[in-house]
């Protein structure tokens, strides 16, 4: 298990708890994890020496004292959003079971195709699990198991697919989760598309697309996107939410927005990349940036490993750490550092003509390291 692997296992574990708590739980876990491998251990040895994840997260929880049926985090939003996250979470895996358990739900099995000639899907949904894959020819296929108690909208006119159903569950501490209903739906793409998504809890899996435009909109749950090409740009804003962005290749910009969540993105390449978070962790990994990268948070940390960008580097946080790893020597940038009750482990320099580093925090750290020394 690797670095980031471990922290998402960690955050994920951790969501009956309050959000600051559990961002001061993740930084805590991530400081340990990079002091293990500044000292030469790899990311894999470094998670090794911490132990057991789920007995870490068991041990954080008992010391809580918070019994396991009774997880409430004092607050009645974030007693919601753990626990119907928790709900999205074991419902997400209803995509992997058999026929006959499928069965067992009840409700009539759609399959809809739609012809080609498709420019825009627009998705509006609740308590909803979804798949989006590759089409595997030029029309779009969506398959789901009709919900009585949720119909269905379904709508298709010039060129724009509409799918979205009236949420007549109401949610409230105390009801017994398990009666909810999740709808799971599959859904196939041809290539091209501008796909446009609203929602309010839920697991949305996307793998292998090619779309003209990504814009999400979503509260409660989790966006995994891993090996998609995009067209124009990605813009994803979110609510007590993880985002997890892997293998994407961008001709535009990458714009994330999040409170109370995790935003990760591995092996990108885009013109841009400009992410926010509050009261949530930043993590970039192998990012190939034509222009620039923009990273801002309020009480949570910025952690950026091997990060290329063409023109201007900026990270800025409160009451959080800033790490980065970048290619070359410290000589090969302009550096603007400020650090308010906090360390910074290089000299600002400014370098005309050199590609920018700007970072800045409130009750924090700055640690910067190069591939080469000088």
């Amino acid at each position: 298990m690797n670095r980031h692997e471990f922290l998402g296992k960690l955050w994920q574990g951790l969501q009956s708890l309050p959000t600051q708590e559990v961002n001061e739980t993740l930084t805590y876990y991530d400081e340990l994890l990079a002091d293990h491998i500044e000292d030469g251990a790899s990311e894999e040895e470094a998670v090794a020496s911490l132990g057991d994840i789920d007995e870490i997260i068991a041990t954080i929880l008992r010391d809580r004292n918070i019994p396991k049926s009774k997880r409430k985090s004092g607050n009645l939003f974030a007693d919601i959003a753990a626990s119907v996250t928790d709900f999205v979470n074991m419902a997400g895996s209803a995509f992997e079971r058999t026929q006959s358990e499928d069965e067992e739900k009840g409700g009539e099995e759609k399959a809809l195709h739609f012809a080609e000639g498709l420019q825009r899907v627009e998705i509006d949904l609740s308590l909803a699990s979804i798949q989006i894959k590759k089409s595997p020819d030029s029309q779009t296929h969506l398959r789901y198991r009709e919900n009585p108690n949720n119909p269905l909208h379904i709508s298709e006119h010039d060129g724009v697919l509409r799918i979205s159903k009236e949420q007549k569950n109401r949610i409230h501490i105390g009801w017994d989760l398990s009666g909810l209903k999740s709808m799971h739906f599959q859904l196939e793409l041809p290539d091209g598309i501008r796909l446009q998504m609203d929602g309010n809890v839920g697991k949305i899996q996307m793998e292998g697309l090619t779309l003209k435009d990504l814009d999400y909109q979503f509260n409660n749950g989790l966006l995994k996107l891993v090996h998609c090409s995009i067209d124009n740009n990605l813009m994803v804003d979110t609510s007590n939410a993880k985002i997890d962005a892997r293998d994407l290749q961008l001709l535009g910009n990458v714009r994330l927005r999040g409170t109370n969540g995790l935003l990760t993105l591995q092996n990108i390449r885009a013109a841009n990349v400009d992410a926010s978070s509050s009261n949530g962790l930043i993590q970039f990994e192998n990012l190939h940036v034509s222009g620039g990268i923009s990273a801002k948070t309020t009480n949570g940390s910025i952690t950026m490993t091997n990060i290329e960008f063409g023109t201007r580097l900026h990270m800025e946080s409160v009451n959080a750490n800033l790490k980065a790893s970048l290619p070359g020597k410290e000589e090969d940038y302009s550096i603007h550092t400020g650090s308010k009750n906090g360390r910074c482990n290089v000299q600002g320099k400014e370098r005309p003509g050199a590609r920018e580093i700007q970072t800045e925090t409130t009750n924090g750290s700055i640690h910067l390291e190069f591939s080469k020394k000088a």
